[in-house]
């Protein structure tokens, strides 16, 4: 019964709980083991889909296999993508 309580949970939006104006102070247990739940399956999907690039992709993208697991871990916090500079080619 659990089981398919926790389930049913995780797969809701917080604003379905009307959980969406508490304050993080505020949150029980429960909450906090269902956001960092959704956030580690998203740092893990996350991780798994840049994995998947092939070095061609990460050399037009600029990234290294070792920024990984920080790009997904910042993907799956909800945090703003880096701003990199614009490469300047000589012709």
């Amino acid at each position: 019964m659990l089981t398919l309580a926790l389930a049913s949970t995780l797969l809701r939006s917080p604003e379905d709980h009307g959980h969406g104006a508490r304050l993080a102070a505020a949150e029980s247990p429960l909450d906090k083991l269902v956001r960092w739940t959704r956030e580690q399956i998203r740092y893990r999907r996350a991780l798994h889909e840049l994995r998947r690039l092939d070095h061609a992709d990460l050399d037009d993208l600029n990234l290294a296999r070792i920024d990984f697991p920080m790009l997904a871990r910042r993907h799956a916090r909800g945090a703003e993508p880096f701003a990199q500079p614009a490469l300047v080619h000589a012709a």
